[in-house]
């Protein structure tokens, strides 16, 4: 996975990165995973399927970041003790300046009311996501880790 590197705790906080970013692989209360989906009409990213997420605001910690991007984008409400933190990793698309901070989430309580940016897209198991020709690799390494975690 030459596309990605995994960063320590110990690096997170570099002035090397340009951005700070927070994203969720959700696990849905059926046990489905939730992720979202470019349109095929995007002119960047057509068909890509990758987590939600996004931007850390200055006055936010990662998992705060994570916190309100999903409810910006799904709805969904996490209790903070819910969240779980996988590792970050750099992608080779940026040159590896953007920094993102991987956190597991299932919401066990059916609180996702929809998907408020891009296309919603439900995998019934890990391994029909992985099996997704689309799937960023970053998404791909989420979910590898959580099933080493034995979170999914």
């Amino acid at each position: 996975m030459d596309e990605i590197k995994v960063v320590t705790d110990d690096e997170t906080n570099s002035d090397v990165y340009l951005k700070h970013l927070a994203d969720v692989l959700i696990m849905r209360a059926n046990g489905s995973f939730y992720l979202q989906r470019h349109s095929d009409n995007d002119l960047r990213n057509p068909g890509v399927v990758h987590l939600f997420g996004g931007h850390v605001e200055k006055s936010e910690t990662y998992s705060e970041a994570a916190i309100r991007e999903i409810k910006e984008e799904t709805g969904g409400i996490i209790n903070p003790q819910d969240l779980i933190h996988i590792g970050s990793v750099t992608e080779s698309f940026t040159g590896h300046t953007e920094l993102v901070h991987i956190y597991f989430w299932h919401d066990k309580l059916d609180t996702i009311t929809g998907c408020y940016e891009r296309e919603p897209i439900e995998f019934l198991t890990a391994q029909e996501a992985l099996d997704n020709e689309k799937i960023m690799p970053y998404t791909k390494w989420a979910i590898q880790q959580c099933m080493n975690k034995n979170l999914i």
